[in-house]
Parts: structure tokens; C-alpha cells; sequence
């Protein structure tokens, strides 16, 4: 187990990292060195979740995307963490673009009825101007974390953490 564990949380060398990643597009070798350090231990971490034929496709399509999309990536200060971050926005984009539109039109509709109960926006108050923003953004008008975050300049895990205090905080509203 500790061997293992201890392969799966390794990363590459940043510096290193980042050379490979500046040079992948233009460097068969840059592609082959990031694809063999990343390309198992991706498949390992979404496997769990997503099942190994699905964790391959989303691997596959991450390096793809890599020696396609955008060249100029900055320079990344922890590689593994955004390595695994871009696989698991790729799952999640994969999936969502699977599920049928019918769904994405209920869980909106879903949403607005839920949230659109007489009296919700001013219980809404015992919220700061954030928070209050947050949860008017992603229940109401269907924004995802990630986009609310880029909304309102504030950091992704600023605004899960907000999101979620701000649920537990107007639980007792929604029984």
C-alpha cells in the first residue's frame, strides 16, 4: 500500500515539469516523458470514480488537448494538482455533454422552483453580500462554481467553501 501511495502522489520536478510543458507541441520526447510520468497515474485517480475505460478517454483526451490547445500555459507551480485538476474538468465536461438536454432543462427548472418560494430572497439576508451573491448566481441563474468564481474575481475554492457555509447556513429554509 505505501509504495503505491507514495508512486501515486509523487510529482515531477516543477522546473522540469514546465520545460516539458513549454516544449510538448514541438518535442516528441517533451510528449513521451509527461505521457509516461502522468498518463497511469491519471487513469488511477479517475478510475476510482469514473471506471478505468472512462478514466482512459479522459487521459487520452487530456494529452491531446495539450499538444492542440492553447500553447502557452504560463508557468504552472504544481503540476500534479493541475494535471489531475484539467483530467477531472474534463470528465465532468464529458459527462455533462452525455446527459440528455431534458435533464439540464429539469434541474434548472428544478432549481428556480425550489429557490423561487415566497419570502426565500429575503431569508437570503442573513448572508453576507458574497455569499448571498453566490447562491443568487448558482441557483437562480445556473452558473456553475467555477464560472461564479471567475464572475466575481474571487478564487474557485473561495467560492466552494462560500457556497457551502451558505447552504448549511439557510438549511433549515429549505425543508
Amino acid at each position: 500500500g505505501g509504495l503505491l501511495k507514495k508512486w501515486y502522489i509523487s510529482g515531477m520536478e516543477t522546473r522540469r515539469f514546465n520545460q516539458l510543458l513549454k516544449s510538448i507541441s514541438v518535442s516528441e520526447k517533451s510528449f513521451d516523458e509527461l505521457y509516461d510520468f502522468y498518463a497511469r497515474r491519471i487513469v488511477f485517480r479517475l478510475s476510482g470514480i469514473y471506471g478505468r475505460d472512462f478514466a482512459e478517454d479522459v487521459m487520452q483526451e487530456f494529452f491531446f488537448n495539450l499538444i492542440t490547445g492553447k500553447k502557452d500555459y504560463g508557468y504552472i507551480k504544481s503540476p500534479t494538482s493541475w494535471v489531475y485538476k484539467c483530467a477531472e474538468n474534463i470528465a465532468k465536461s464529458k459527462l455533462r455533454s452525455k446527459m440528455p438536454v431534458e435533464q439540464l432543462t429539469d434541474e434548472k427548472e428544478y432549481r428556480r422552483q425550489y429557490f423561487d418560494k415566497p419570502d426565500i430572497k429575503e431569508k437570503l439576508d442573513v448572508l453576507d453580500d458574497v455569499s448571498r451573491k453566490i447562491i443568487e448566481l448558482y441557483y437562480w441563474d445556473g452558473y456553475n462554481l467555477q464560472e461564479i468564481s471567475e464572475l466575481l474575481q474571487i478564487t474557485y475554492s473561495a467560492v466552494r467553501k462560500k457556497h457551502s457555509r451558505a447552504k448549511a447556513k439557510l438549511k433549515k429554509f429549505f425543508k
